[in-house]
């Protein structure tokens, strides 16, 4: 097992960590309300295309709204087009969330996404109904979010970004994703690296640093 001792910040991804993503949802969704397009499989590449421009803030909703409509021969509402986006996003797990909590006693916890506008806005819901808190950003000390800060993994720049608004040592600090490109950049970069493959709870995972 890795030696942790040293960590005193740690950076937690969110898809596929705090909660699971199913991106083929969406076209599934789609499909349901409109005729396939022949493009479609374009939302489904986060590293190219206009969805990289959602997740780095250069399209706002109305306008990734557009992207979808051109995309699909029939005319959907903006309802339907995020319905079927946030279709991807599953539950928050209850038992994540409160180890969240707990771990945030001890560390200083951070949100390191690559999201956009419209799940942003679907997660907070969700963690209000089943939580009663208005976001992540409630629970850790802060939520660097790709669409606001204009920046996106794997690219360098985005960890530089937290390591110096947060005043981080990266020697210190515990970088959690389940994306190798992700880790890869961040053991680059100094970071302590958790690759995150498995539905292991957090409390195997992660139990040792509330031992301390």
């Amino acid at each position: 097992m890795k030696d942790f001792s040293q960590i005193s910040n740690i950076i937690f991804d969110i898809g596929n960590v705090l909660l699971n993503i199913s991106p083929l949802k969406v076209v599934d969704a789609l499909e349901k309300i409109s005729i396939y397009g022949k493009n479609l499989d374009k939302l489904l590449d986060s590293s190219s295309g206009f969805y990289l421009e959602f997740e780095v803030g250069a399209l706002n909703s109305s306008q990734f709204r557009e992207k979808i409509r051109s995309l699909v021969p029939a005319q959907l509402s903006d309802q339907q087009i995020d319905q079927a986006w946030c279709s991807m996003l599953e539950e928050f797990d209850q038992e994540k969330i409160r180890f969240l909590q707990k771990l945030s006693k001890k560390y200083r916890i951070f949100i390191l996404s690559n999201t956009n506008e419209i799940h942003v806005n679907a997660m907070n819901k969700q963690l209000m109904q089943k939580f009663g808190i208005e976001g992540l950003h409630q629970i850790v000390e802060k939520a660097y979010y790709s669409n606001e800060i204009k920046l996106a993994k794997p690219h360098a720049e985005i960890y530089e970004y937290v390591l110096n608004d947060a005043k981080l040592n990266v020697y210190q600090t515990l970088f959690i994703d389940d994306r190798l490109d992700n880790i890869t950049t961040a053991k680059k970069l100094g970071f302590n690296i958790l690759h995150y493959t498995t539905q292991q709870p957090f409390d195997e995972l992660l139990g040792e640093f509330l031992k301390k």
